[in-house]
């Protein structure tokens, strides 16, 4: 009797000793979320007797799904496919207070936005490898380049890249305080090189996980030529370096649904023959991401 009450103990006590799953972020299927991505532009630009400030805003507004076969089963593995619709885009630039105004749903305001404008509303279904990489040329978005050629201009697939660098930056991972993962983030057009981004962990509860966001683009001199009035090309040395901060919030149980804001600062030097100035930017990208 007493080795079958030992026996019947042990049998109740199992469940309890097993040791609990790490929590790990979940995508649920087939369930549309609103993204608004939001980009500023300050340049600051000083020349010979002339200071140069410009300003750009760009505001997108997409519906973003994962694909599934099952809805309301999450998924946390690779490979994943994500459906992205596009909303709305409106672009501002101001410098030295003169402003001009691109809007995607005006397509007269710009010729690649009149194009642009074929694709609102068009569903582009992106897959993600096994480390959550966009796979290259989706098929749609091929598709959509050989209508469209002028979007090439917008480099689609580094938008894209931008847009989802940081949603997938914990997925298929046990989560825990302190977990640092180390990433390659896109090349900005201001770099040749793409930064490296540090994440780490910074507070974790049953809902939501947050994580701070740091990294620096290495300094690196970029050659350029200028042509002159008389026909001879003078050469431009541009050195630039730059580091970005920031944090991010996601929706453990719907990790589409997540906040973002990070701060890319940057300082250049162009030198032109013996003449040099100085050139300093900052880039901010903000994501908000909500239930449909």
């Amino acid at each position: 009797m007493k080795n079958l009450f030992i026996a019947l103990l042990c049998f109740l006590a199992a469940p309890l000793l097993a040791e609990t799953p790490s929590p790990r972020l979940e995508y649920l299927p087939n369930i549309p979320i609103i993204q608004t991505s939001e980009l500023t532009l300050e340049l600051t630009q000083s020349l010979p007797g002339l200071k140069l400030n410009a300003n750009a805003n760009q505001t997108l507004t997409a519906t973003l799904s994962i694909v599934g076969e099952q809805s309301g089963i999450p998924m946390t593995q690779p490979p994943l496919t994500l459906k992205f619709v596009l909303k709305d885009l409106k672009i501002n630039l101001k410098s030295n207070n003169e402003e001009v105004k691109f809007d995607v749903k005006d397509p007269k305001s710009a010729l690649e936005l009149a194009q642009l404008a074929r694709i609102v509303d068009r569903p582009i279904e992106l897959r993600f490898g096994k480390n959550f990489e966009l796979q290259n040329h989706p098929e749609e978005l091929q598709q959509i380049l050989r209508e469209l050629p002028m979007l090439q201009e917008f480099r689609p697939e580094s938008l894209l890249q931008e847009l989802f660098q940081h949603l997938f930056a914990f997925a298929d991972k046990d989560l825990a305080v302190g977990l640092q993962i180390q990433q390659r983030g896109p090349i900005h057009p201001l770099s040749s090189e793409a930064p490296i981004i540090n994440y780490e962990i910074t507070s974790l509860n049953d809902q939501e996980v947050r994580a701070s966001i740091a990294g620096k683009m290495d300094k690196q001199t970029i050659q350029l030529k200028h042509p002159l009035a008389n026909g001879t090309v003078e050469p431009i040395e541009f050195t630039l370096m730059g580091a970005l901060k920031g944090n991010a919030t996601w929706n453990r149980h719907h990790a589409l649904i997540y906040q973002l804001d990070v701060e890319y600062t940057y300082t250049g030097l162009f030198k032109i023959a013996e003449a040099n100035w100085l050139t300093s930017v900052l880039l901010r990208h903000k994501i908000e991401s909500k239930k449909s």
